[in-house]
């Protein structure tokens, strides 16, 4: 079985992350602007995703956006991620990693972020992401209820698989935390 902290590392990995981002921008492509009904074109973000990932970091560069190719509109969509949490800069499995493998192998996950960072992590998984209207979709499919003291490791132990598949298998589950709808607050709604 395959280690947290190798994830980092893997091509493979990130490649079939790049690969999953691409398809669902592809399929929200294929929608049309919310506002007037133009056809949506790429208008892809800049991003310099920490930690570096080496090979792959040239095909993570960017953050898949879409934009209303209608003038005068040119409103935004911004389809799910399974690669970053909204406009943050850490990609978003070596966050999850960072988090998880802190318990585990704190070498590891210093090698991902400061310490520093790891807390403001851990408070985003305690503070936004569960007041997020994703969490509250998502945790109404997860019976027994899942920790929220232990996130997000104990949302991940739920999934099934090798290191990988678990990992992707968990962003995908929240990947919609990744968009201005689903980060939004369910006390603000």
């Amino acid at each position: 079985m395959q280690a947290w902290h190798e994830l980092v590392g893997d091509a493979k990995f990130l490649a079939a992350l790049t690969a999953t981002d691409e398809r669902i921008a592809s399929e929200a492509r294929r929608g049309r602007c919310p506002l007037c009904g133009g056809r949506l074109d790429r208008g892809d973000f800049p991003r310099k995703p920490r930690p570096g990932l080496g090979a792959a970091e040239s095909s993570w560069s960017k953050r898949i956006s879409l934009c209303c190719s209608e003038e005068g509109c040119r409103h935004r969509v911004t389809p799910p991620s399974v690669r970053f949490l909204g406009r943050k800069v850490y990609a978003a499995p070596f966050i999850v990693i960072a988090l998880v493998s802190a318990a585990a192998a704190a070498t590891a996950a210093a090698a991902i972020a400061s310490a520093r960072t790891r807390r403001r992590w851990a408070e985003w998984w305690q503070t936004t992401f569960l007041a997020s209207a994703c969490w509250s979709e998502l945790r109404g499919r997860l019976v027994p209820a899942v920790s929220e003291r232990g996130l997000p490791g104990s949302l991940l132990a739920r999934f099934e698989g090798a290191a990988s598949e678990a990992l992707a298998s968990m962003l995908s589950a929240i990947s919609a935390v990744t968009t201005p709808r689903g980060l939004r607050s369910v006390r603000a709604m």
